[in-house]
């Protein structure tokens, strides 16, 4: 290996250190422990060797949320059900949104805060790609003369009502897993079949 492909590989590395801490941070002190001095004293490198990695916390925190959204979709398409409608797969997709919320409490908080107007094109993508694999399953049930509109107002409507499930699994530790599924049985049954 010669002394480039080192420098890149050792830039790796550290890229991934950087990563990993802050998720550590994330997970067990919260947003505002996430600094770029906290950062470099846990790796022991000092704060300029983070700034060539990453611009500021925000470069950071977007590279987290990157990440969390690689996990959920993975999460969701991993559990895809072929043999199934297409209702059952949006109640497997959001039973799986919110066991992913519920398992990464301050990643999908920070997900969940950051996306809203977000221009980072990145972070755009992969809100789109959640919400087009969604929004693919809701037309396979809406007959196709209905409109765009129609499929966008059924998804966002979807989307809040999962968000509020997930607030209500946060503060209530009796709410079950065989209510939160019914509840999200339930939605998908009433967004859907009056639409058909």
């Amino acid at each position: 290996m010669g002394s480039k492909e080192r420098i890149l590989k050792k830039k790796a590395e550290v890229s991934n250190m950087i990563i990993e801490v802050a998720m550590e941070i994330l997970n067990s002190e919260g947003i505002d422990r996430i600094t770029i001095r906290n950062i470099a004293s846990r790796i022991e490198y000092s704060p300029p060797v983070i700034y060539s990695h990453y611009q500021n916390k925000e470069a950071l925190t977007d590279q987290l949320i990157i990440i969390g959204f690689n996990k959920l979709l993975e999460r969701i398409i991993s559990d895809e059900r072929d043999s199934g409608s297409s209702a059952l797969k949006l109640e497997h997709m959001f039973c799986n949104y919110i066991e992913f919320a519920l398992e990464n409490k301050p990643l999908y908080l920070l997900m969940s805060h950051r996306i809203v107007g977000s221009s980072i094109d990145k972070i755009k993508n992969k809100t789109d790609e959640f919400s087009a694999l969604v929004k693919a399953e809701i037309q396979r049930i809406i007959p196709v003369k209905k409109n765009t509109f129609q499929v966008d107002d059924i998804y966002f409507g979807m989307i809040s009502l999962v968000h509020g499930i997930v607030s209500v699994c946060y503060a209530s530790e009796e709410y079950s897993i065989k209510e939160r599924d019914n509840t999200v049985r339930i939605m998908i049954k009433g967004f859907l079949e009056e639409r058909k």
